[in-house]
């Protein structure tokens, strides 16, 4: 029963979209297997690239310093951070709100077996996490350094203990999590606004982590005490990954404690905090007039609150929506500097024009991070019957999942156009057409992602994560509109002699609309009889 179980839940979090075609059920070719692992190749080898750009910048003066130890003890920190911050906010999901909890736990399973193949996933993901931070850093150490194998062997083997650590912290945040949750009336806006906080943080921290790098190489022999009094954790790693056995062996103690004290508390209250349902909203009857609607509109009001009822769906595939609209506010707070340096960078008249290019460019490039319609089909999940049945045109349903996306893109998208192209003093023509040629971008790479979506849709899954945050066509509408932006790039550098800035822009904006219209042409008939055969 177990071996069935742990097979389970490794296929949906880590290789159902490698080896099945989540829409059919069955599995992938070999050239589509192949495919999709060079894919997850690529992104692990540029994540594992960055740590070990940051192992790099650390080693070489903490080996000076006669540091190793706190060099392995630093890039732990990073790894257990990078395993918590990975997993934390999926794991409230996987552990209680998964879709298969009620089938599960209505079957003669004990639910400590559930309990622990749903940890299985969260250390999975911690694994990966963790791996992608340490084991970089110890290729970088074993190159500079020279290798020597006891401490190799320790040092690859502390990935473990490492893991168990993050999956230790991860899950008494998310247990953490539950609590509360279970006594709010609206989780998806407390999950929304604490992950952004948290976020926030993040990307504080991120942005001053060279400033942060140098003062730590500058004051190494303090941080190294305050590892030994604070952090003896870590220290114990650092220690280890030189090649002490002893302290190799107290790591994976405190590895092995804080995973069994992680396991008591969740298995106390596991049963308890899954089927609690205090937090959730009571319908009480109102009398009321109703409101006569059209069926379009009616259809758009149930995507916004399909949309704003997930914490999951709303922060991987609309943070860009923030994001979009905090960026012109903080242009307008720096507009004196923003102007001191493009007057430095943009003197002449020739490299002057090149501004409404560069705006476009970033723009569209803050746009990329909404891809709303990407999973929009795979999130009707086995409820799709649901839709097919409405009374209501195919177009109808598919229109609504488009212009929630334009909608909630176009919006910040065409601000941003305004206030940029006012700090930079463009002209009124050159606005307008950054204007357009980002709306035109917007229209474009909505209907894109739908219509990849209706060809590669996910339906069978238990937890809506996976659709929203491992789908393929997330990843191909990412990275797809990044090489559309590049090519875009280079393509001017080509016709810079023929095609001023704004008359390029003029023809991008015609062609991505031209693009738009072929697709809308495409949902509304090939499309549409796709989404009819769904199911």
């Amino acid at each position: 029963m177990l071996k069935a179980l742990f097979q389970k839940q490794f296929l949906e979090t880590l290789g159902q979209n490698l080896i099945r075609n989540r829409r059919t059920g069955k599995a992938r070719s070999r050239g589509g297997i192949i495919l999709f692992a060079l894919l997850y190749v690529f992104l692990f080898a540029w994540f594992a690239f960055m740590f070990g750009t940051i192992a790099f910048n650390l080693c070489g003066p903490l080996v000076e310093a006669g540091l190793d130890w706190l060099y392995f003890a630093i890039m732990a920190l990073l790894a257990v951070a990078l395993g918590v911050l990975g997993s934390v906010f999926n794991t409230y999901a996987a552990l209680y709100r998964s879709k298969d909890n009620d089938l599960l736990l209505s079957m003669p399973i004990p639910p400590s077996a559930i309990l622990l193949v749903k940890l299985s996933s969260v250390a999975m993901l911690a694994f990966l996490f963790v791996a992608l931070v340490f084991l970089p850093a110890v290729i970088v150490y074993n190159i500079l350094v020279g290798v020597s194998f006891p401490a190799l062997l320790f040092q690859i083997l502390l990935v473990i203990p490492l893991a168990a650590l993050a999956t230790a912290l991860t899950c008494l945040l998310g247990w953490l999590v539950a609590l509360i949750a279970v006594r709010l009336k609206n989780k998806t806006f407390w999950t929304v606004a604490l992950t952004l906080f948290f976020l926030g943080i993040y990307y504080y921290l991120y942005g001053t982590a060279y400033r942060l790098l140098a003062s730590l190489l500058e004051n190494a022999e303090k941080v190294s005490n305050a590892f030994r009094s604070w952090l003896y954790p870590l220290y114990a790693t650092g220690k280890a990954a030189v090649g002490d056995p002893l302290s190799f062996i107290i790591v994976i103690l405190i590895a092995a404690a804080a995973f069994a004290l992680t396991w008591y508390i969740l298995s106390r209250t596991y049963i308890r905090i899954a089927t609690d349902n205090r937090g959730a909203a009571k319908t009480v009857y109102r009398e009321k007039r109703a409101k006569v609607s059209s069926a379009q509109g009616a259809l758009l009001r149930r995507e916004f609150r399909r949309f704003t009822s997930s914490s999951v769906y709303m922060l991987n595939c609309g943070l860009g929506i923030v994001i979009m609209l905090l960026a012109p506010i903080a242009g307008l707070i720096k507009m004196g500097t923003v102007r001191e340096v493009l007057g430095m960078f943009f003197q002449g008249t020739e490299t002057r024009a090149l501004i409404p290019l560069i705006l476009t460019l970033m723009i569209c490039l803050l746009a990329t991070m909404n891809d709303i319609t990407a999973p929009s089909v795979s999130l009707e999940g086995r409820s799709l019957w649901l839709v097919q049945s409405l009374p209501v045109r195919t177009q109808d349903v598919l229109s609504a999942k488009l212009w929630l996306h334009v909608i909630l893109t176009a919006i910040p998208v065409a601000l941003d156009a305004l206030i940029f192209c006012f700090i930079a003093q463009t002209s009124i023509p050159e606005a307008l057409v950054v204007l357009a040629a980002s709306l035109a971008f917007v229209l474009f790479t909505a209907a894109a992602g739908l219509s990849l979506n209706i060809l590669m849709p996910n339906l069978n899954w238990t937890n809506e994560a996976f659709p929203v945050k491992q789908s393929p066509v997330v990843l191909i509408m990412i990275f797809g509109a990044w090489f559309v932006l590049a090519i875009l790039g280079g393509l001017y550098a080509l016709l810079a002699g023929i095609l001023s800035p704004v008359l390029y822009l003029l023809i991008v904006a015609v062609v991505l609309f031209l693009g738009f219209v072929l697709l809308l042409l495409w949902l509304r008939k090939g499309g549409a009889k796709r989404f009819e055969e769904l199911g």
